[in-house]
C-alpha cells in the first residue's frame, strides 16, 4: 500500500476521447482528498484541455497532441524528458493504451498506477482492477485503492467561467430564444457514423414535440464535424430553432446546456456534457450498449435502445458502416418512443399542449 502522506507531486494521464475525460473529472477531486498536500497535473490532448483548465483540483495542464504536432517517436521522447524534470512521485493512468503506459514508464516516475486491462500493464508498478460491469466513473475510483483511501462518489463536472457565461448569454440574446420557455438540446452527431441516429428521425421528434407542446424551444449542438448535420436538420424544420454547431468551446457548450431543460443525444461526448451540468439526458444507443459503462451517469437520465437485437454490440466504439448492412440498432428506434421518453419529464409535461394533437 502506498503512503499518501509521502506524495507531493502527482500526474494523471488521460489522452482518450472527450467523453472519457469528462468521466475522469470526479477522480481529480478524489485524488486531492486522498493527497491534500500534493499538486496534481493533468496530461491530455489539446482538445480536452478546455474541459479541465478551470477545474480547481488541477494545478497544471500538459498537452500531448499525439495525432498531429507531437506525432511520432521524437516528439514522444521530447515529452518524456519534459516530464522527467517535473519529479513526479506518482502517475495515475486511466487510459488503457500501450502508448500512455510506455510514456509514463520512460519518465521513470517511481510509482506508476494503471488498470490490469491496460495494453501496457507490464510497465506499471501497481495495477488496479478494471471492473467491466461498472460505470466508467466508478471504475476510475479504483485508483484510490492503492492509497487505501475511502471512496466518496461524485459526478462529472465542467466549470464554465464568467467569460464563457457572458459569451453564451450574449449570443442567445441575438437568437430566437426566450429564457422563459423550456428548451430541449439536440446533439445529433458522433465521431462514429453507426452511432448516429438518422437525421430524419431527429427532425420527426422535433416536429412532433413542436406540435404537441408549441412553446418548446430547441437548440442544436455539436462540434465542427457536426455542423453540416445540424444545418441539414435546421433547414428542414419549418419553424425557428437555434443552431449552435461549431460555435463554442466545450466549456461554452456546457454553459449553453445549462440553459436547457433536457438533452437528447447519441452515445457520444454530449451525453457526458449534459451529465456534467446536471440536466436530464436521454441517450440513444445503437451499436454500443450501456453495459460498457458509458451510459449517462446519475439519476433522472434515460437510455433508448433495441435491447434484444442479435448483433448488438458490434464493437466497442461503433464503426463507419453496419457489419450486417441493415443498421437495425438505430433504424428500429422510432421517433414516437423517443417523444414518449421526453414527455415523461414533468417540466416538459407542464408545457401548454396543443389541443387535438397526439403522438400517433
Amino acid at each position: 500500500m502506498i503512503n499518501a502522506e509521502n506524495i507531493k507531486r502527482i500526474v494523471i494521464v488521460h489522452t482518450a476521447f472527450i467523453g472519457d475525460i469528462i468521466l475522469a473529472t470526479p477522480l481529480f477531486e478524489a485524488v486531492h482528498q486522498s493527497c491534500p498536500n500534493a499538486t496534481i497535473d493533468f496530461l491530455c490532448t489539446p482538445a480536452a484541455a478546455n474541459i479541465v483548465e478551470t477545474n480547481p483540483y488541477i494545478n497544471r495542464i500538459i498537452t500531448y497532441d499525439k495525432h498531429d504536432k507531437q506525432k511520432g517517436l521524437f516528439q514522444l521522447l521530447k515529452l518524456v524528458f519534459q516530464l522527467r524534470k517535473e519529479n513526479y512521485d506518482i502517475a495515475f493512468v486511466p487510459h488503457r493504451s500501450f502508448r500512455s503506459a510506455m510514456l509514463i514508464w520512460l519518465t521513470r516516475i517511481p510509482l506508476r498506477i494503471g488498470f490490469n486491462t491496460s495494453e501496457g500493464r507490464m510497465l506499471f508498478t501497481h495495477l488496479v482492477n478494471y471492473q467491466k460491469n461498472s460505470h466508467e466513473v466508478e471504475r476510475n475510483f479504483a485508483f484510490l485503492t492503492v492509497l487505501n483511501s475511502p471512496i466518496h462518489y461524485t459526478t462529472p463536472v465542467i466549470l464554465p467561467n464568467t467569460d464563457d457565461a457572458e459569451l453564451v448569454t450574449k449570443w442567445l440574446s441575438e437568437q430566437p430564444f426566450s429564457q422563459e420557455n423550456t428548451c430541449i438540446a439536440i446533439a445529433p452527431g458522433s465521431v462514429w457514423q453507426t452511432k448516429r441516429w438518422p437525421p430524419e428521425k431527429f427532425i420527426r421528434v422535433i416536429e412532433m414535440l413542436h406540435n404537441l407542446r408549441p412553446t418548446l424551444q430547441f437548440i442544436l449542438i455539436g462540434g465542427e464535424k457536426d455542423e453540416a448535420l445540424c444545418d441539414f436538420i435546421q433547414e428542414r424544420v419549418e419553424f425557428p430553432l437555434v443552431n449552435a454547431a461549431a460555435l463554442f468551446t466545450l466549456r461554452q457548450s456546457a454553459e449553453l446546456l445549462k440553459k436547457c431543460t433536457l438533452l437528447l443525444t447519441n452515445d457520444s461526448a454530449p451525453t457526458h456534457l449534459g451529465v456534467a451540468v446536471k440536466i436530464p439526458v436521454i441517450t440513444l444507443f445503437g451499436p454500443t450498449i450501456p453495459e460498457f459503462g458509458f451510459a449517462p451517469y446519475g439519476k433522472g437520465n434515460q437510455i433508448v435502445e433495441i435491447p434484444d437485437l442479435y448483433c448488438r454490440p458490434c464493437g466497442i466504439h461503433g464503426g463507419k458502416i453496419c457489419p450486417e448492412k441493415h443498421f437495425r440498432c438505430m433504424m428500429d428506434i422510432e421517433p414516437e418512443l423517443v417523444v414518449q421518453k421526453i414527455l415523461s419529464y414533468e417540466d416538459i409535461q407542464n408545457q401548454p399542449a396543443e389541443s387535438g394533437t397526439s403522438i400517433n
